[in-house]
């Protein structure tokens, strides 16, 4: 009973900040949230003490990382031009 009162808690909890975080970016920043979804799993994997990373796929999490960080950085230069025009 205490496992599907904590299993259904924290399944509408997770649901509902999830669901209150979209509402507010724009589809690509959505979009990069979304897509950040595997760094965050390799991040959690690599936390417990069973799982080691190793070379590939540290770089493969260290591309996509980058990629997310230069997306982020230009749709902040995109809207401090956009900001500056209006």
């Amino acid at each position: 009973m205490i496992v599907a009162r904590l299993a259904v808690v924290n399944t509408v909890f997770a649901f509902t900040s999830w669901n209150r975080t979209l509402r507010t970016p724009t589809a690509v920043e959505s979009s990069i949230i979304n897509g950040t979804m595997p760094e965050q799993i390799v991040r959690l994997a690599w936390l417990f003490p069973s799982e080691r990373l190793s070379w590939p796929p540290g770089l493969g999490f260290s591309v996509a990382a980058g990629g997310t960080y230069i997306v982020q950085l230009r749709c902040r230069q995109h809207r401090g031009r956009a900001g500056n025009q209006g």
